[in-house]
């Protein structure tokens, strides 16, 4: 019965750019701030024990309650923003806290909604290119969006658009796709999967014509990571690379 929960809170977190909460009230919410009761009772009534590694998200946690908090003492008003960022924070950390022990729930629901990304990006490349443009966006009820009228803009390649998926614009799905591909390739090193290899081919292609400056970053971080495995460095030297490569890629984008 517990279980429930958990797929109640992976339905809602299947359209993250779909805000149930500014149907009923208004306000615009991400809908899997809705989950956060039922994340908190399961991991209550299953008596879960929090986890330690789970420390790297207590931190921003508190510095989005913090920043908020000093924000008072400035120019620098309170908003619903700060909120949806401190419920963000939380609904993670009780999230991160749910799945550990669900792991195989967890790598099934990133493959579904994968593909699930994938395919709806397609339909809405074909829409725009018939011309139904208007309808490219009819996943989203964002307000701003909905009164501009926004719909996915063209890509850097003809016939090709900056497709958003199930997000609410193209940069948050890209984000995901590249983070999605690391993990399934992790999945996937050991006992190798048809299925999981034609998702990464897929989502190579989508990052690779998204135009998205993310998506260079990402490219060129994958190129270095495959010349330092070839050259067989010390694990030292890789981390240091890496965080070197990461930091100087934050930097420019």
């Amino acid at each position: 019965m517990q279980k429930v929960f958990l797929y109640l809170n992976l339905a809602l977190m299947f359209f993250p750019a779909f805000s149930l909460s500014y149907i009923f009230i208004g306000i615009y919410f991400q809908s899997r701030i809705l989950g956060l009761p039922l994340l908190a009772f399961y991991i209550i009534n299953k008596d879960i024990e929090i986890r330690k590694s789970l420390i790297f998200l207590i931190f921003p946690f508190l510095i989005s309650i913090i920043v908020p908090i000093l924000g008072l003492v400035s120019d620098r008003n309170f908003s619903l923003i700060d909120i949806g960022y401190i419920l963000s924070f939380l609904y993670l950390i009780l999230f991160a806290q749910s799945m550990y022990k669900n792991i195989k729930l967890f790598i099934n629901f990133i493959k579904i909604f994968t593909v699930a990304n994938l395919v709806y990006g397609i339909i809405q490349t074909f829409l725009a290119n018939i011309g139904l443009n208007r309808l490219t966006m009819i996943h989203s009820n964002l307000p701003s969006q909905s009164i501009s009228e926004y719909s996915i803009p063209p890509s850097i390649l003809p016939y090709t658009y900056r497709f958003s998926g199930l997000f609410n614009e193209s940069s948050p799905l890209i984000f995901y796709l590249c983070s999605s591909y690391v993990f399934l390739s992790q999945i996937n090193s050991n006992k190798k999967s048809i299925f999981i290899n034609v998702i990464q081919i897929i989502t190579i292609i989508a990052i690779a014509i998204s135009g998205s400056k993310f998506s260079y970053a990402f490219f060129i971080v994958v190129a270095v990571n495959k010349l330092i495995s070839l050259l067989k460095l010390s694990q030292n030297i890789n981390n240091a690379i890496k965080i070197f490569l990461v930091a100087l890629t934050a930097y420019f984008l």
